[in-house]
C-alpha cells in the first residue's frame, strides 16, 4: 500500500508538468491573435457593375447602411495604382454610388474595391475584371465598304456603298473638303445605299470611317480610317466649244483650199473637210505652228489625232509623223507679239504633253492603223488648261505643207 502511495505521488507533478506543456504549445499558437486584438471590418462594397469604354471604366456599386464608411478604395496593377472616392454619407440605408475612372492603357485589368473608415479600418475586398478598350482594338474595327465612286455629268460625286452586315457598326461618317476649301463631315447610316456629295473637287481626298459600340461598352468606339481619291469624269471634250487661236507666226491663217483649222474638229477626216496649210509657203517652213482654244478648262487625260482617210494609201505625204502637243491654262502675251510667239520664250509658259519622235510604221494591218490614228495617255497635270498647242516639225513625205484629219481631247472639264 506504501508502494502504491508513492508511486501515485510521483506521477501527480508530472501529470501537471505535461498538463503545463501542452497549455503553453496552445497559448503561443494563436498568441498572435491576442496581441493584434480584435479585427474590425467595415461594410463590403455590393452589387458592382464594371462597364468598359475607350481608355475608361464606368463603375457602379452599392452600400449597405454602415455609417462608418467615409471612402471607398478602389485599386488595380496589384494595388500600384488607387484611387479614394469619398462616399456621400447623407441618409440612412443603402447607397448607390457612381465612377468613371480615366486616362487608362489598353489593357484587362483586376479591380479590388474596399471600403474604409476614419481610424483605417477597411471591408474584405471585392474584385472585378475588365477589359479596357482603345486604339489597338479600334484598328481592328472594319470600315464600311464602298462598291464605287462615280462622278456624274452634274459635277457630284456618287458613292455607292456595300450593306453592312451584322449590328455592329452604327453609322459610318464620311469627311471631304467642300467647294472653298472648309473640311465637311457627314454621317452615312447603315441603310443608305448612296450618297451624292455636292461640290467636292475631283482628285481631292475624301476619309472614311464607321461607328461601333460593343454591347459592353459605354463608348462608341472609332474604326480606323480608310482614304480615297475623288475620280474624273473622263469624256471627250465638247468641239462646238472649240475655237482657232492665232498667234504671231502660227500657219493657220493661210490655209489650201479653204481647209482651215477648224476642220480639225468638224468631225470628219476626208479631203476636203482636213486641214491642209499651203504646200512649199515661203512664209512658213519647219516647224508649224497651230494654236486653239477648248472653250472651258479641263483636266487633260487623253489626246487623239487622226491622218486623213481618204484614198488607199498610208504613212505618206503630208500627215506630222514628228511633232509636239503644248499646253496651257492661259495666254500670257498678246497674239501679235512676235519676239514672244516666234522664239521659244512661250514655251516657259506652256506645258509639253505629247513629245513624238517619229511614228513607226504599222508591220501588221498598216492601213488600219493609219485610218485608227494614234492616242497618247497624259500624265496627270498639276492644274487644268485651256489652250492646246501643236507643233508639227516633219512629216512622211518631207515636203513643206501639213494637213490632219481630226483631233480629239477627253478630260474632265466639270
Amino acid at each position: 500500500m506504501r508502494q502504491h502511495s508513492k508511486l501515485l505521488f510521483l506521477c501527480v507533478p508530472a501529470l501537471l508538468l505535461a498538463a503545463a506543456t501542452a497549455c503553453d504549445k496552445m497559448n503561443s499558437i494563436n498568441q498572435h491573435w491576442y496581441d493584434q486584438g480584435e479585427t474590425i471590418y467595415t461594410g463590403t462594397v455590393d452589387s458592382i457593375k464594371v462597364t468598359p469604354g475607350y481608355r475608361r471604366v464606368g463603375m457602379e456599386w452599392q452600400l449597405g447602411a454602415d455609417p462608418r464608411i467615409s471612402d471607398v478604395v478602389i485599386s488595380w496593377n496589384e494595388r500600384r495604382d488607387s484611387v479614394v472616392v469619398p462616399v456621400p454619407r447623407t441618409r440612412e440605408g443603402i447607397l448607390k454610388m457612381q465612377y468613371i475612372l480615366d486616362a487608362l492603357d489598353e489593357d484587362i485589368y483586376v479591380f479590388v474595391f474596399e471600403t474604409k473608415d476614419q481610424e483605417g479600418h477597411r471591408s474584405i475586398p471585392q474584385e472585378e475584371t475588365v477589359t479596357v478598350y482603345g486604339d489597338k482594338y479600334a484598328a481592328n474595327l472594319r470600315v464600311r465598304q464602298l462598291s464605287s465612286i462615280e462622278k456624274l455629268t452634274d459635277g457630284r460625286m456618287k458613292l455607292s456603298w456595300l450593306p453592312t452586315t451584322g449590328t455592329a457598326i452604327l453609322y459610318s461618317v464620311l469627311e471631304y473638303p467642300g467647294p472653298d476649301g472648309q473640311e465637311i463631315a457627314c454621317n452615312v447610316p447603315n441603310e443608305e445605299s448612296e450618297t451624292l456629295l455636292e461640290g467636292a473637287p475631283t482628285g481631292s481626298e475624301i476619309r472614311l470611317y464607321s461607328v461601333y459600340q460593343p454591347k459592353d461598352s459605354m463608348d462608341e468606339l472609332r474604326s480606323g480610317t480608310r482614304s480615297y481619291t475623288l475620280p474624273r469624269l473622263v469624256r471627250e471634250m465638247d468641239k462646238s466649244r472649240f475655237s482657232a487661236v492665232v498667234c504671231a507666226g502660227d500657219n493657220n491663217g493661210t490655209q489650201g483650199n479653204n481647209r482651215y483649222l477648224y476642220c480639225i474638229w468638224d468631225g470628219q477626216t476626208a479631203n476636203p473637210y482636213i486641214l491642209h496649210t499651203k504646200t512649199a509657203d515661203p512664209n512658213f517652213t519647219w516647224p508649224h505652228h497651230f494654236t486653239w482654244d477648248i472653250g472651258v478648262p479641263c483636266d487633260l487625260v487623253r489626246f487623239h489625232i487622226k491622218p486623213r482617210s481618204d484614198g488607199t494609201r498610208s504613212y505618206y505625204d503630208h500627215q506630222p509623223r514628228v511633232f509636239e502637243l503644248w499646253v496651257t491654262s492661259e495666254l500670257k502675251a498678246p497674239l501679235d507679239d512676235a519676239s514672244y510667239w516666234k522664239t521659244d520664250a512661250w514655251k516657259a509658259d506652256w506645258t509639253r504633253v505629247v513629245n513624238e519622235t517619229g511614228i513607226p510604221t504599222a508591220a501588221v494591218n498598216p492601213l488600219d492603223t493609219w485610218l485608227a490614228g494614234w492616242e497618247y495617255e497624259i500624265q496627270p497635270l498639276p492644274q487644268r488648261v485651256r489652250y492646246f498647242r501643236l507643233v508639227a516639225k516633219a512629216n512622211w513625205g518631207g515636203q513643206d505643207v501639213v494637213n490632219i484629219g481630226e483631233v480629239y481631247i477627253w478630260g474632265d472639264d466639270l
